[in-house]
């Protein structure tokens, strides 16, 4: 009843700040209330055939009590343990120093007298035929921090996939423990279609750091080819060039997109109905003969 109560009050929340009754929102709503009759459907079922397997209600009590423990609180807690220690994280000091070594081989952008930005700079003079900086038709600064900005995407690239892969391998444990778990598999799917779980985090970051990157080649864009001169760090552009740059946009994800990376889960749910129901049916078919 406390489950069913709950999912009301998420339902209204859910439904409060959506945008309409559109049939992404009306999917996920569906996909909750089957999502929360599975879950009243599993512990409804284990209870009932505990209950007649044993034949002292005290001790079937105390069963259950001590299953919805070891099942709700103590696995996952061993689960996200046993992932860390089986796919440990990079020290921080680590990770840091690889960032700094890689990042240090590319353009600094903000540093003129940088060898690299000098040779750059070499190379902008001999492509335009010009002999100072002040003669170039485009202003060489802006050049100078966009090359900087994709040598360094490319470094955070290569770090932060390696670990985002340590975590994902990480959450494998969970993943994979859900078909022994049936709550495991419930708590996933419902953070999945909620978008609360590490892949949507994740692709809400990824999208944030695409209009990153976009934004930020807008700007440099602008700057090197928008009129303004090399070493004029003082121009600006006017009011109107804001128009022309797009605003951020996450848009709603579909009830698939959500939950395609919980498809094992969802599979474990289904094999764990076929199992509760099949135990119930041989179970009551013995009660009878006796």
């Amino acid at each position: 009843m406390l489950s069913f109560v709950g999912l009301i009050i998420q339902l209204g929340i859910f439904s409060l700040f959506s945008e309409g009754n559109n049939a992404i929102v009306f999917d996920k709503i569906i996909f909750y209330f089957l999502l929360y009759a599975v879950y009243i459907f599993i512990i409804t079922g284990l209870s009932v055939l505990v209950s007649s397997w044993l034949k002292q209600s005290n001790t079937s009590l105390l069963l259950q009590i001590a299953s919805w423990v070891i099942l709700m609180i103590v696995l996952p807690k061993i689960m996200a343990s046993a992932g860390a220690k089986l796919y440990p994280m990079e020290h921080q000091y680590q990770f840091k120093k690889a960032l700094r070594e890689d990042r240090d081989k590319g353009i600094n952008g903000h540093n003129p007298d940088d060898e690299r930005s000098k040779a750059f700079q070499d190379s902008l003079l001999k492509h335009y035929k010009v002999d100072t900086l002040a003669d170039l038709p485009v202003n060489a600064d802006g050049l100078i921090m966009q090359a900087d900005e994709e040598y360094a995407n490319m470094v955070y690239d290569k770090h932060f996939t390696r670990i985002r892969n340590t975590i994902t391998k990480q959450n494998s444990i969970s993943k994979y423990a859900s078909l022994v778990n049936p709550f495991l598999a419930i708590r996933n799917a419902s953070m999945a279609v909620s978008q609360s779980d590490y892949d949507s985090q994740l692709n809400l970051f990824a999208d944030a750091e695409l209009y990153r990157r976009y934004l930020i080649k807008e700007l440099n864009t602008k700057m090197a080819y928008g009129g303004s001169k090399t070493d004029d760090w003082d121009w600006k552009v006017d009011d109107s060039y804001w128009q022309t740059v797009k605003d951020f946009d996450y848009p709603k994800a579909s009830l698939y997109k959500s939950i395609h990376h919980c498809l094992l889960e969802i599979s474990a749910l289904a094999i764990w109905i076929v199992v509760i129901i099949l135990s119930v049916f041989i179970t009551s078919k013995k009660i009878n003969v006796l």
